[in-house]
């Protein structure tokens, strides 16, 4: 709402098809030169190549490293890096000369900066939250002193839809947003002629922030079939460059679909939890209060106790609070991690059952924090041990371990800091003893077994192998897309933006940001917070390591093909990398290249079709 000249002014959205152009803006001379801000990331990327396909144009790219994206590479000859940092308003007068002296002019400015984040909103750290606005926010404010001094042909800020439908998880993205919204309504007294003009993005299904979220998010993935392709994007932005419309909001579906692709969080959830509370038994209505939750929540009228959770709608939110019930009616704190991929109510009781009698021991050394956790009790003739990725949850596995055979025995690790936050970051090699420890205290002898790791997880796997005494048993040993083997070089190097991305992209891969937003429960936030600690550790052990060869070990590995989308290990070409990674590897079966990013390897069609190999692993009568 506005008061403007007496009146009282509210806004609203004016349906309107946007039609091609015919012609192309006179915003857009074809031997332009643009300015760029945020152009490392996936929308920014893409306009900047829309624009580089003019010949004569060139682009000024602006970011903290000053480094032109891998996927820029062919139109190096005709952009300008610059390394700034759009947050820095101290720095940013000194950067602006530097602008104004070197081009003078510039035809337009596109400010395609911002990260995602989300918390509860009662837990936000008030600095982390304007840290996490800042690109967005501070960098508006710096366009606005380059508008005051170089007065651009045109000014676009890339906002985001929720900015209008808010949505769980998007608590700094969307008020930053919406500041770039009144930003682009501004008309100071004096117009100097620069045209503001903003877009409310909706979600693009091949690149930028959202494109690997939510990869077992079956409302997501809905979202991402209905979003925008890269092509259809720069069409959007030409036909916005002719319109000139001062705020455009792009859907791709009417807008009662749309706000559906904006969660909430179940009602009923989230009561007030207590330090300490006696435990509730299996028998005196615990599995009748969890029925009713549950179908309350997945809006069923019943639901057998073997019914699996996830096959009648259940994602990650759906588990915290079923968590948060738990521990308000037992006392007892669980893990996503003990949850298995075909998790049951029956499963859930007998953990409770489990945990129940459990002697209450603070476990402050990390021989004693390291818990293997049973996904799937198999024949028990072969077991697969799976090693937690970066992050430190192992929720990233799910649709590997439900494509498994039935046969195979399913069982995981997850970073002991998950539970146990206060323990101090150790190396990776002493992770790796550790976990080969707690294995072989764990595994039963005459058990064939066979190990696996995703990323950081298949660092320390192998580490495992590596660790194995002389004259014991080998396990196969399948590598899904780990680091390139010089990656811990430059992990070193690696600045905080790109930190972000990672935390970002492991966290929104299984909807984490999301539910710690919108679950009202400090054990969600708690939980966001120990994976950002579980993540800043892991980088930091990779950083001193490089993995050693494995002369006798059997192994498998699956290599993504497309570039990472955070850019660590970008450098090598795909040959080198085999030929690097063979050496490591002399028993190396195969390796396996795969269509997809480092995100999209452990989703479908990529998860069942890694599982399909090991399954043919296995034992004639097994596979």
């Amino acid at each position: 709402m506005a008061i403007r000249d007496g009146y009282l002014w509210q806004p609203q959205l004016q349906p309107g098809p946007l039609a091609l152009p015919k012609v192309a803006s006179n915003l857009l001379p074809v031997n332009g030169t643009f300015l760029v801000l945020g152009g490392t990331g996936g929308i920014g990327r893409t306009l900047c190549e829309h624009l580089l396909r003019s010949s004569q144009r060139r682009v000024v790219l602006l970011s903290r490293r000053g480094e032109c994206p891998q996927e820029l590479g062919d139109y190096a000859a005709r952009i300008d890096s610059v390394q700034a940092d759009i947050a820095d308003l101290a720095r940013w007068p000194k950067v602006l000369e530097q602008l104004r002296e070197r081009y003078g002019h510039f035809d337009g400015v596109i400010h395609a900066a911002g990260t995602g984040a989300g918390s509860l909103i009662r837990q936000r750290d008030a600095h982390l939250l304007s840290e996490a606005m800042a690109s967005k926010t501070r960098g508006m404010l710096a366009v606005e002193a380059l508008i005051e001094q170089m007065t651009p042909g045109f000014v676009l800020y890339c906002s985001s839809m929720s900015a209008l439908f808010g949505g769980a998880g998007h608590l700094d993205y969307a008020a930053a947003s919406a500041v770039l919204d009144g930003f682009a309504h501004y008309r100071p007294n004096g117009e100097n002629g620069c045209v503001r003009l903003g877009i409310n993005w909706d979600i693009w299904r091949e690149t930028g922030m959202a494109a690997a979220s939510g990869i077992g998010d079956e409302a997501h993935q809905r979202h991402l079939a209905v979003g925008m392709s890269a092509q259809e994007g720069c069409h959007v932005f030409d036909a916005a460059m002719t319109a000139q419309l001062p705020q455009l909001l792009i859907s791709t579906t009417d807008l009662n679909t749309a706000r559906q692709f904006y969660p909430a969080r179940h009602s009923g959830a989230g009561l007030t939890l207590v330090d300490t509370a006696p435990a509730v038994a299996a028998e005196t209505g615990l599995p009748e209060r969890l029925h009713g939750c549950l179908c309350k929540w997945l809006g069923v009228s019943d639901l057998d106790p073997d019914d699996s959770l996830y096959e009648l709608g259940a994602d990650s939110l759906t588990l915290l609070d079923l968590i948060d019930e738990l521990q308000a009616a037992t006392g007892v704190v669980f893990q996503l991690s003990q949850f298995s991929h075909k998790v049951s109510l029956r499963e859930v009781l007998a953990l409770v059952q489990s945990a129940q009698g459990d002697a209450a021991a603070v476990e402050d050394r990390w021989t004693d924090a390291v818990r293997i956790d049973q996904w799937h009790a198999g024949a028990d003739r072969e077991r697969l041990y799976l090693i937690h990725p970066v992050g430190g949850d192992v929720q990233a596995y799910r649709e590997l371990a439900s494509a498994l055979h039935p046969d195979l025995g399913v069982w995981v690790i997850a970073d002991p800091a998950l539970r146990l936050p206060e323990l101090s970051n150790i190396s990776l090699a002493e992770r790796a003893q550790l976990y080969l420890d707690a294995l072989q205290a764990h595994h039963p002898d005459g058990t064939a077994w066979r190990l696996a790791g995703w990323s950081f997880g298949a660092w320390v796997a192998q580490a495992m192998c590596n660790l194995l005494a002389d004259g014991c048993e080998q396990p196969v040993l399948y590598l899904i897309d780990p680091p390139a083997p010089d990656a811990g070089t430059e992990l070193a190097r690696i600045d905080e933006e790109h930190i972000q991305q990672v935390f970002q992209r492991e966290f929104s891969a299984r909807r984490i940001l999301n539910t710690a937003a919108s679950t009202a429960s400090e054990d969600a936030s708690r939980y966001l917070q120990s994976l950002i600690v579980c993540c800043q550790n892991n980088m930091a052990s990779m950083a001193d390591h490089r993995p050693s060869q494995l002369p006798d070990t059997k192994a498998r590995l699956f290599i993504a093909t497309r570039p990472n989308p955070y850019g660590v290990g970008s450098a090598w070409r795909m040959a080198d990398l085999q030929r690097a990674w063979q050496d490591l590897l002399p028993q190396l079966l195969s390796w396996q290249p795969l269509d997809t990013d480092h995100y999209g390897i452990v989703a479908a069609p990529w998860a069942q079709m890694i599982a399909e190999m090991i399954n043919a692993d296995l034992p004639a009568g097994e596979g």
